[in-house]
């Protein structure tokens, strides 16, 4: 956030889908994006160890954050965990756990950092999908799901974490308490923050749900996770049946109660989460990022399975998409085997 030429990019995917895309490390670019190194090769290796007899496991990285009071500490939330780097990228510690639920899986969906002047809080919400396929069986571990805060140490792990999504102040019992569904009914997570206002967050959660995982709910907390509401307590019409893979929030710079939601499309509220509705016509389903232009809140941009589509007027009732995908390199090329039969 201190310097715009700096970037840093996640590799793998860490979207629960049957086969998960290994992770090649973290990406690096100090130059606006016009040369990347790879950093951490070594430490975010596409491997980790399978179930007995199972398919092989590969690790991802799902979220990356840089500390706002100091550009040397990032941030890498994994499918094992959170890894901290204090030189850069250049050299990391982890797997930081949020928890001590060892026997859960540790999927880092969601990443924010809050800064508080002088010192940052870390926000992690573990978002393991909730329901096991034949390649991953072990998705329904999924007690440690719940949202978490800490301080930013000035070294190691993180270790002072607390649960902030408590039956006691707005969620469902079971969460984030150790034992997985049923008794822990959240899916997926997913947060952002008010760049106007840090003490306001929003968490888009996931039903588990096997036949139609939609969305479950969007949660609200405007104390920085002292207390939260549900202002959208259930399924949003035409999100989709596939919320472990479509999901996302994204928070106007300007307004903290207009926020952007990506589902099987994009959805927008401009009342702090009590209403979404959709956000025009779009030539692609499947909607998985979504971003500002310029701190100005009426340029999007959005990333789905079919591209990138930007909108001038983002805050209109139909906003007008424009495809920006004629310059990007984004054929996909899958091999395959004949076998004798």
């Amino acid at each position: 956030p201190n310097n715009p030429d700096v970037l840093y990019a996640g590799t793998g995917d860490l979207r629960f889908g049957s086969f998960g895309f290994g992770s090649n490390g973290l990406l690096k670019s100090t130059d606006g994006g016009e040369t990347w190194s790879v950093k951490g090769e070594t430490v975010f290796n596409p491997f980790y160890p399978p179930s007995a007899g199972g398919f092989p496991q590969y690790q991802a990285i799902g979220q990356v954050d840089v500390d706002p009071n100091n550009s040397g500490i990032v941030y890498v939330g994994t499918k094992t965990g959170l890894f901290v780097s204090y030189d850069a990228a250049e050299t990391f510690v982890g797997p930081c756990l949020t928890n001590n639920f060892t026997s859960q899986r540790q999927d880092i969906t969601g990443l924010l950092m809050r800064d508080l002047g002088s010192t940052t809080e870390l926000v992690a919400a573990i978002g393991t999908r909730g329901f096991e396929t034949t390649v991953q069986p072990d998705l329904n571990q999924n007690g440690a799901n719940g949202i978490y805060r800490a301080a930013a140490p000035t070294s190691g792990c993180p270790s002072n974490w607390t649960a902030i999504s408590r039956p006691d102040n707005g969620w469902p019992a079971g969460s984030a308490a150790g034992a997985p569904t049923p008794s822990n009914s959240l899916g997926r997570i997913d947060l952002a923050i008010a760049p106007s206002d840090p003490n306001v967050m929003y968490a888009q959660v996931a039903l588990i749900n096997r036949a139609s995982p939609t969305i479950r709910g969007v949660w609200r907390t405007a104390n920085g996770g002292e207390t939260w509401t549900n202002p959208t307590p259930g399924d949003i019409s035409g999100a989709g049946t596939q919320s472990w893979y479509n999901a996302g929030m994204s928070v106007s710079p300007a307004d903290p109660n207009t926020v952007f939601l990506s589902a099987f499309r994009t959805f927008r509220s401009t009342t702090g989460g009590s209403a979404f509705t959709t956000t025009g016509s779009f030539p692609h389903v499947d909607h998985h990022a979504r971003t500002f232009v310029a701190g100005d809140p009426n340029q999007a941009l959005l990333g789905t399975d079919g591209g990138v589509y930007y909108a001038g007027n983002a805050l209109a009732a139909s906003p007008s998409w424009v495809s920006l995908n004629s310059t990007l390199n984004t054929i996909e090329f899958y091999s395959g085997g004949i076998t004798a039969n």
